[in-house]
């Protein structure tokens, strides 16, 4: 049975961010001097960032289901766990030492996204915190090495990410502000973190943010550059 290549779905989601990022240049060019400049790579930048975001979120999911994949004894030993837990809590101690748990020890990748998912859905992480969580109880040790080695600078740039993401999907106040919660923690002191926080003040335009140099780079162009680097170390 071949095994899904964890490499391969590191190569993958790089290779769609530097499509995005040739796209986004192409198409800065095409705007540059027209009177429409502005509002266009406003909407470029957030059209452009979307994308990336949705396309971390999916690579989540396939990285997650590839580690499973080659091993999946860690997430079975969990799974256990809260069936024994699930039982106990409902039918008491002694029906849930009655149960019993028989592992498999090969499954195809869509058996796995079967068993894991079990909705047909991709698997989403709302946070960091909750990757991490999920890659220390699911994935073995050597396999979820890179993703609980992962800096207080990558978290917050994932958590960014994710507000950004929710904000231009929804564009709710709840959303903007959690948004503004997480641009807080991303400040721009730090080289990892440098262009990515935001200031004082409150970000109202996420095109006009996103589009914002700093350094010499767009800061979408710094998001998407930060992104592969940490995808490629989980």
């Amino acid at each position: 049975m071949r095994k899904a290549a964890p490499d391969d779905v590191r190569t993958a989601f790089v290779g769609q961010l530097d499509e995005l990022l040739d796209y986004f240049s192409r198409m800065e060019d095409l705007v540059a001097g027209s009177s429409h400049e502005k509002g266009d790579l406003s909407r470029l930048a957030e059209t452009v960032f979307l994308a990336a975001s949705v396309a971390f979120e999916r690579f989540c999911n396939d990285l997650f289901l590839a580690y499973m994949n080659r091993d999946f004894a860690a997430y079975q030993d969990d799974l256990a766990v809260r069936i024994g837990e699930s039982v106990k809590e409902r039918y008491g101690k002694w029906s849930a030492d009655k149960v019993s748990f028989d592992p498999v020890p090969h499954l195809t990748l869509a058996g796995v996204a079967d068993v894991v998912a079990g909705t047909g859905q991709n698997l989403s992480f709302s946070s960091s915190a909750k990757l991490k969580q999920k890659a220390e109880s699911w994935l073995s040790p050597s396999q979820r090495k890179g993703i609980m080695g992962m800096s207080p600078d990558d978290d917050a740039l994932i958590d960014a990410t994710k507000s950004i993401r929710n904000f231009l999907a929804h564009r709710s106040a709840d959303a903007k502000k959690t948004m503004n919660q997480a641009l807080h923690k991303v400040t721009a002191q730090a080289p990892a973190k440098k262009g990515l926080g935001r200031g004082s003040k409150r970000v109202l335009d996420v095109g006009v943010y996103l589009k914002a140099s700093k350094g010499g780079t767009k800061r979408v162009v710094t998001y998407l550059t930060r992104l592969k680097t940490v995808a490629g170390a989980m």
